[in-house]
């Protein structure tokens, strides 16, 4: 029947492309009316109800934040909003990325692409600490060692006085293991796990790499009265307490703050293949980001 459908349709151009608007509009009316859902741990659809909670998860005067990554480029590609809306809004913050990204033998290209990356994000120089760890090492099949991990962690968190962490959730954002070994080692841990916040995995393709625009101007065009619709754009966001027991931090970058992200990316040379120039024109991860903190924690992980 579908066959039969798309035949006919393409004997009759103006059909065909009415059939190709209509899908389109389809999904993109699927993305922009589908309610907020934030199971960063449990992956679980359910659409949690929002209520205010007051004071922001941030505070320049209170706080020291880490951001945690596993490569290098993961925090412009996945964090960009996060960092610029903290470093922006004056909030410390510093930066512990895992390993060098050397699966292609460009660990030292790479490391030195991070800190002019990192610059352009506002994290200080001396906010800043790469892992070169033989247990820590790039690639899709080596296995992290969640007390590495968690070590690492902890000294960084001891030395700078970390009041807060911001990582991945278990869906690592792109699915890679080295970015979902450190959620879970972090949720592993109490005293780490009560301060995490985690980069929510978003899991349709088509909210992930529809024009991340839609977001931005459906914040600036709401005139809800919804809590959920109350996102501060480019400062240390809005928070939204779940019935459950997720907060999330919702942060929505400004058109100058995308382009600073962008230029973060780009300093990233050894990795801008073709692909990733589309990336940073259309990922929702360079303009959008959602942290979920949790109460709930994993069991022990034994790797």
């Amino acid at each position: 029947m579908f066959s039969w459908v798309i035949s006919y349709a393409s004997s009759e151009p103006g059909l065909l492309l009415a059939v190709v608007v209509a899908i389109v509009a389809a999904l993109i009316a699927r993305h922009w009316f589908a309610p907020p859902s934030y199971p960063a741990l449990a992956w679980s659809k359910n659409s949690p109800s929002w209520k205010s909670s007051d004071p922001p998860p941030f505070s320049p005067s209170a706080d020291r934040v880490l951001l945690v990554t596993a490569h290098p480029d993961d925090e412009c590609m996945f964090f960009a909003p996060t960092c610029l809306a903290l470093t922006d809004a004056g909030v410390p913050l510093h930066l512990l990325c895992l390993s060098t990204g050397n699966a292609d033998g460009l660990g030292t290209v790479r490391e030195r692409e991070l800190r002019t990356s990192a610059k352009i994000l506002r994290i200080p120089a001396e906010n800043m600490a790469v892992v070169n760890s033989l247990s820590l090492q790039d690639g899709m099949k080596a296995v992290w060692p969640a007390a590495e991990i968690v070590k690492r962690v902890k000294d960084v968190v001891k030395r700078d006085g970390i009041t807060q962490i911001v990582t991945f959730d278990n869906g690592g954002v792109s699915g890679h293991p080295n970015h979902i070994a450190i959620s879970r080692a972090l949720q592993s841990d109490a005293s780490l796990g009560k301060i995490t916040w985690h980069l929510y995995s978003v899991p349709s393709v088509v909210a992930k790499y529809l024009p991340f625009s839609l977001d931005a101007f459906r914040t600036l065009t709401s005139g809800s009265s919804r809590p959920r619709d109350h996102y501060q754009l480019g400062t240390t966001g809005s928070v939204r307490q779940s019935a459950t027991d997720e907060v999330v931090w919702r942060v929505v970058s400004r058109p100058a703050q995308i382009e600073r992200a962008k230029t973060a990316m780009r300093a990233h040379a050894s990795q801008m293949v073709w692909f990733r120039y589309l990336y940073i024109k259309v990922s929702r991860y360079m303009a959008v980001n959602e942290l979920v903190k949790t109460t709930t924690r994993l069991g022990k992980v034994t790797q």
